[in-house]
């Protein structure tokens, strides 16, 4: 429990004294400006690794091997304050997903349209590999459930902009300024951006390239 309570000081959750001014000094605990934020927004569970993994494979029941330890390790680095290495971590998992369900897009297609696609994304930088994706994801959404369907193009829009906290338009590593709000607010976003991504790719591994 002590090792918790400096992990979430570390973190400027809480902070120690009744307040931040009246009896400043431990054993006493307060919430910061920052923690009652996480907890208006619901934004602890950044803040406990197994938590977040434990309810990113509950909403993921068969979560990729890579998407999982890159997660883990931008958990690990939010936990210990260093937002760009969560966020650069982060964009990793991201540009996984979308790795996934791009070959179960490419797999889905008509096998005429197959070679067009993977020739166009094969190699290429990621927002050309995006942008290919996205032109051809109209062409099977009426075959997807309904819940797929759902906020599908804000869903990859903000896939896409997770990736690119870590990687320019071109493909290489970036240097973004991310604060701890923000690599939260993406970790929060992660859950179900990551959820209905790979709901995506298991609908289309159904349709087989009709």
């Amino acid at each position: 429990m002590l090792d918790v309570i400096w992990e979430l000081i570390a973190a400027h959750v809480v902070a120690p004294g009744l307040s931040a001014h009246m009896s400043t000094a431990l054993p006493f605990l307060h919430l910061t400006e920052h923690g009652r934020k996480c907890l208006e927004h619901d934004e602890y569970l950044p803040y406990n690794p197994d938590g977040y993994l434990e309810r990113l494979s509950t909403r993921v029941l068969e979560l990729d091997d890579t998407v999982r330890l890159y997660v883990t390790e931008s958990v690990q680095a939010f936990r210990h304050n260093l937002p760009l290495s969560s966020a650069v971590t982060l964009g990793a998992a991201s540009e996984q997903v979308f790795l996934i369900a791009s070959d179960a897009l490419a797999a889905a297609l008509p096998p005429a349209a197959q070679g067009s696609y993977r020739k166009k994304t094969s190699g290429k930088p990621i927002k050309k590999h995006f942008e290919e994706f996205m032109k051809r994801l109209p062409n099977v959404v009426d075959q997807l459930p309904g819940n797929v369907q759902d906020n599908l193009e804000t869903d990859w829009n903000g896939i896409f902009n997770l990736i690119r906290n870590s990687r320019n338009d071109a493909g290489h590593p970036a240097r973004p300024h991310v604060d701890m709000d923000e690599a939260a607010a993406g970790l929060q976003l992660f859950l179900g951006h990551c959820e209905r991504a790979m709901l995506l790719a298991a609908s289309l591994g159904n349709q087989g390239g009709s």
